[in-house]
């Protein structure tokens, strides 16, 4: 961790008072740079940071879904047993845990992607095989494209995060953004909201020194 990002990630655990997971600011810290060196504005930066924080319970690495108390280390079989329980609860409407091929298609990554037809979807965009091998989704250059890409290009329910907002994102347009990834906005769209908002200010107070520090000053969007 350099300068600039130690006072970034000092920053941000100071004003928020709070505490990160194991491996969390490193997972930040990934997402960041991908985001600068891929010249996207500071307002997205700090919205996937927030779907992130949201999508990953806080763990801000790829995991398996239903497997927030674990994180990384989640394993198929709980992911599995997570999924069919919220499932049997009714928290899940349609089962998208019938395997295809052998294969279990639950949410695996910082977005949580389900179905097989949407690990097709990723596979034809990343270049991996992702319908036959899901778990390929929990490796992190692949993780990061489909984050950044998904939401950038509207691949998770056809709407992009341009629709809701451009350099001066408002609570309220965050919120709506929540649309760009799943459909529960009345639920979750505030909280984060909330989150990217937070997460925007201290990316403005320390942009410039971060893209610095990767050799990434000139040419990129604020």
């Amino acid at each position: 961790m350099n300068s600039a990002e130690k006072d970034f990630i000092v920053a941000y655990l100071r004003g928020t008072q709070r505490r990160f997971k194991p491996g969390a600011a490193e997972g930040t810290l990934k997402i960041v740079e991908y985001g600068l060196r891929n010249a996207v504005s500071t307002a997205d930066i700090a919205y996937l940071l927030a779907t992130s924080w949201h999508e990953t319970a806080q763990w801000m690495q790829p995991i398996r879904e239903g497997c927030s108390r674990t994180g990384p280390a989640g394993t198929d079989k709980q992911a599995r047993a997570a999924v069919q329980a919220a499932i049997n609860k009714g928290l899940i409407k349609k089962n998208y845990l019938i395997p295809t091929a052998g294969v279990y298609h639950y949410g695996r990554g910082l977005v949580q992607i389900t179905w097989a037809d949407n690990y097709g979807k990723f596979e034809a965009m990343t270049g991996l095989p992702l319908k036959a091998q899901p778990d390929l989704a929990l490796q992190w250059d692949a993780s990061l494209t489909i984050l950044y890409r998904g939401c950038l290009d509207g691949m998770f329910t056809g709407k992009k995060l341009s629709q809701y907002y451009l350099k001066n994102p408002l609570k309220s347009q965050y919120a709506s953004a929540r649309a760009v990834v799943n459909g529960d906005v009345r639920k979750n769209g505030n909280l984060i909201a909330g989150e990217a908002m937070i997460w925007y200010s201290y990316l403005q107070q320390h942009r410039i020194a971060l893209e610095a520090s990767y050799g990434y000053e000139e040419g990129l969007n604020e």
